[in-house]
């Protein structure tokens, strides 16, 4: 993103609307770089490495709706990333 990183973002939007925080999906080039891999831990938040297939996005969003509870309820769980 131009204007900011998904560091900003995604802390935009657990401060502003917390409950879409569990529907996020990072697309990262950097996978190699120690700062962004400690960030995408801590954070818990799946993430697709580009270039990616369509099949490995639909993947992680496929996780996240069977992982996230229904939009608005206030009961969104944490995700621990996709894995593999």
């Amino acid at each position: 993103m131009p204007e900011m990183d998904g560091r900003v973002f995604s802390k935009l939007i657990k401060e502003q609307h917390p409950d879409l925080y569990g529907r996020l999906v990072f697309t990262i080039e950097d996978i190699f770089c120690e700062e962004t891999d400690g960030f995408i831990q801590k954070s818990g938040i799946p993430c697709v490495a580009k270039p990616f297939t369509a099949e490995r996005l639909q993947d992680a969003v496929q996780y996240i709706l069977a992982n996230a509870a229904p939009h608005g309820t206030g009961t969104e769980q944490r995700i621990d990333g996709t894995g593999g």
